[in-house]
């Protein structure tokens, strides 16, 4: 089974992935990039910062920071692990950032009535974030695809506050310019209105 994850909520797909894995069924997710955590942007970047943050360093827990690792692990924590039928699964799950060469000339799974409840236009909330946001934020890299006509271009969260400060740089030395040339004309005002006091006197 072939499954694009575009526009999939990851946690409702990572169940319904995990349940055909522990029935014994191969299961390829491709775009992992793409499917979305529900929530507010700033509590969802700011939960999985604090993943990243904890552990103990060469023991763990780590949190991924590339998309498909990232998406195989919400799969892992609906798996009993403890299993030997929960770690054959998790094998049988194979996740991709993007559309892999081999994988182009097949066609997804169509969505069934099983998987229509999975899309992220049935959150009750519009507020989402995609994995590639996540990744990006926590510092992860990697070769993005093309962007598709229609599509929004999504900014790293660093990349943006780089934007503003450049902003704010450029407009700084324009602000300061303008207040000496007003002061300027102020003093050449007061200059002249006091020639012209003394002239009369």
């Amino acid at each position: 089974m072939i499954i694009d994850a575009k526009n999939l909520i990851a946690g409702r797909l990572a169940a319904f992935v995990a349940k055909h894995a522990l029935s014994g069924e191969k299961i390829i997710i491709i775009n992992s990039e793409k499917a979305v955590i529900s929530g507010r942007k700033k509590e969802v970047l700011a939960k999985y910062k604090r993943k990243v943050g904890m552990g103990v360093p060469k023991k763990g827990p780590f949190q991924p920071r590339m998309p498909d690792r990232f998406l195989k692990k919400i799969i892992k924590g609906m798996l009993p692990m403890t299993k030997p039928r929960g770690r054959e699964a998790l094998k049988r799950v194979k996740c991709y950032i993007n559309v892999p060469e081999e994988f182009k000339k097949e066609k997804p799974e169509n969505i069934t009535e099983s998987m229509k409840n999975m899309g992220a236009d049935k959150l009750p909330t519009l507020k989402k974030v995609s994995i590639a946001r996540i990744c990006e934020y926590l510092g992860g890299k990697w070769h993005r695809h093309k962007q598709e006509p229609g599509e929004k271009k999504e900014e790293n969260p660093k990349e943006q506050e780089e934007k503003k400060e450049k902003k704010e740089k450029k407009e700084k030395p324009e602000s300061e310019e303008k207040q000496k040339e007003e002061k300027l004309k102020q003093e050449e005002l007061k200059e002249k209105s006091e020639e012209n006091k003394s002239e009369k006197s």
